[in-house]
């Protein structure tokens, strides 16, 4: 085994890069799916603007781009 540096063996430096990697990673993942979620409830809510535009002859419904926060 090797001898610790500064008091940090560098097998628990290779252990916590790996973590910090994982985590890393992980945190990407997430965005990625955060990203796809955002989309999938824009795309929703759009479709259903347009479909209440269409269904109350209100045209201007559809242009309405901002969906609500809740």
């Amino acid at each position: 085994m090797s001898e610790p540096i500064d008091g940090v063996s560098p097998v628990s430096e290779t252990r916590e890069s790996q973590n910090t990697s994982s985590l890393y990673r992980s945190l990407e993942l997430e965005d990625v799916k955060q990203t796809n979620l955002n989309r999938e409830i824009n795309q929703t809510y759009q479709s259903t603007m347009e479909s209440l535009a269409e269904s109350t002859g209100d045209s201007s419904i559809a242009h309405s781009n901002t969906v609500p926060n809740f």
